[in-house]
């Protein structure tokens, strides 16, 4: 997947003038044993006039860079489907209709719809802010929403103004601090996260949770396992819940065949009962058949040798 995208939106922000800015509310709820994510948006204005379009110059200058200076879109080495990993030089990509967030998806959309202008801003309880235009991409004219998942209010701390003579007063007030980098861009129905506090916009730690307790469900009512307990105390701790975004059912499904998972466990390291299961007692077993379930376990080709991948793309 081209970064093409995304380059075109920092190439086009100086170029456009429309822009919005609100802050936005984000906050988990749980309701009848039902988690989701509540929104609420608040529009602001910048002035002079001018000050919010020269704020969009600067942030693109900070991601396309300078003549003297790359900028932070150079680290990026492709666009990726969303999988569970964290790789600093990725852009992960979910579409709107994506079951991690598509409630969230929907639900965000709509509080964007109408902002509140009622109420102190300052007081809004903001969590994040949110650039908003449109633009012409590949002969579509779409949304385009920029956000900065970091709670732009605050009080500045040793910060003074000048009164008079010698007198500086102490800023005492809240102010309003909005950083010129993104974690997440919303491109159409598209969502791409620039950084793993993205995840935050869509609360995705609770949806990919939820993905790995029902997988794990699924491996133990297989029968596979000599005890399902040890697998799970394992398989829902650490970074593996991540890795459940990335299951593989065909290799699910094959682990099911006697034969075959005789095989795979000599292959990878994974120990078995005498009747054949998975001992997930044994010392990394279960760490190890999340691996290859989750598409992180491969051979090495030269040294024959299982090792641990982020992601795996076909030819």
């Amino acid at each position: 997947m081209s970064l093409s995208v995304i380059n075109k939106v920092f190439e086009q922000m100086s170029s456009t003038q429309a822009w919005s800015v609100c802050l936005v509310k984000v906050k988990p709820s749980k309701k009848n044993g039902i988690s989701s994510v509540l929104y609420a948006t608040r529009g602001i204005t910048l002035k002079p006039n001018g000050t919010l379009n020269e704020f969009v110059d600067r942030m693109s200058a900070i991601y396309l860079g300078t003549e003297n200076k790359k900028g932070k879109l150079s680290k990026f080495t492709k666009v990726t489907d969303y999988d569970g990993t964290a790789e600093e030089t990725y852009i992960y990509k979910l579409m709107n209709t994506n079951e991690l967030i598509e409630n969230e998806f929907h639900s965000l959309t709509e509080a964007l719809s109408t902002p509140s202008l009622e109420g102190e801003p300052l007081d809004f309880g903001a969590s994040a802010y949110v650039l908003r235009t449109s633009m012409c991409l590949d002969e579509d004219t779409v949304p385009v929403l920029l956000f900065s998942m970091q709670n732009p209010v605050c009080v500045l701390k040793n910060k003074f103004l000048f009164e008079e003579n010698d007198v500086f007063k102490q800023i005492t007030q809240k102010v309003l601090n909005l950083r010129p980098t993104s974690d997440a861009i919303i491109v159409g129905n598209t969502v791409y996260l620039l950084t793993m506090a993205g995840e935050n916009l869509f609360n995705m730690e609770h949806s990919y949770r939820a993905v790995c307790d029902s997988r794990v469900d699924e491996i133990g009512e297989s029968e596979i396992l000599s005890n399902f307990e040890a697998f799970c105390e394992v398989a829902k701790s650490g970074h593996n819940p991540r890795r459940f975004i990335a299951f593989n059912r065909d290799r699910f499904e094959k682990m099911k065949d006697r034969e075959i998972r005789k095989i795979m466990a000599e292959r990878f390291r994974i120990a078995l009962t005498p009747d054949g299961k998975i001992d997930t007692e044994a010392e990394g077993a279960a760490n190890n058949l999340v691996r290859v379930l989750c598409n992180k376990g491969m051979v090495d080709p030269f040294d024959d040798v299982p090792v641990e991948v982020s992601s795996v793309t076909r030819w």
